[in-house]
């Protein structure tokens, strides 16, 4: 007969004389539990600035062992990955997005594949302005300042999040205004600061404007002096 199950079976054995005899036969070879395999801070959105350690993770709860447990990356075909045991750790191989594949089988033939995204982008982005000619040069008319940040890696990595700027040559730009472009209206004598951020929260490089704008004319004023005293004359 077939076993199906890990059990003690109690066989009867009977000739065509009715003879009999009785064997209890220990079945502990059948294993059709599928091993475990998964692996720790996966994310199909979330970037991150610095490398971690990847937790990999393999186990049977069946009758048999593993027999072999894999890693591969960017390649789902990963039974000629690298070999590993369970608590090792790896890391992202380098910047974008890596997609890790893990494969197992044990000694019984049972098979369990996991996937999981990964995302690493240490790349600072840059940003520029369009005042850099008015920089520290008074103006009499309103100006605009436009903000053009850019990633450096563009698609092969997190792209943009935000410009933020503020006033003031030791303001705190984190916690500034999130702007594309900004208009500033006469009288200014002030720091502009500035800087770009990616959705890895890498920074660039912060930069600072001296934006100068009076529009108001000077008064001008008439006198002359005669017989030692001062005079104004009104004028039409």
């Amino acid at each position: 007969r077939t076993f199906t199950a890990n059990a003690t079976w109690n066989i009867t054995i009977r000739d065509i004389a009715w003879n009999t005899s009785a064997i209890a036969y220990n079945v502990n070879n059948i294993d059709k539990i599928t091993p475990t395999i998964s692996a720790n801070n996966g994310s199909t959105t979330l970037w991150r600035n610095s490398k971690v350690d990847i937790t990999l993770s393999v186990g049977d709860n069946g009758w048999s062992w593993i027999q072999y447990a894999k890693y591969r990356w960017d390649n789902s075909w990963c039974t000629t990955g690298t070999n590993f045991t369970n608590g090792a750790r790896v890391q992202v191989p380098s910047e974008w997005t890596h997609t890790l594949y893990l494969c197992t089988r044990d000694v019984a033939g049972n098979i369990n594949t996991w996937s999981g995204v990964y995302k690493y982008d240490a790349t600072n982005p840059t940003v520029t302005d369009n005042y850099w000619a008015k920089d520290g040069v008074w103006q009499n008319t309103q100006q605009t300042i436009v903000f053009t940040p850019n990633d450096p890696n563009g698609t092969d990595h997190s792209w943009l999040l935000s410009t933020k700027y503020c006033w003031g040559n030791t303001c705190d730009v984190s916690n500034g205004t999130i702007a594309t472009s900004i208009t500033i209206t006469p009288d200014k004598n002030d720091t502009l600061r500035y800087q770009s951020y990616d959705r890895a929260w890498n920074s660039s490089t912060i930069w600072s404007i001296e934006v100068k704008i009076e529009d108001n004319n000077p008064a001008t004023t008439m006198s002359f002096t005669s017989g030692g005293n001062t005079y104004t004359p009104w004028l039409n």
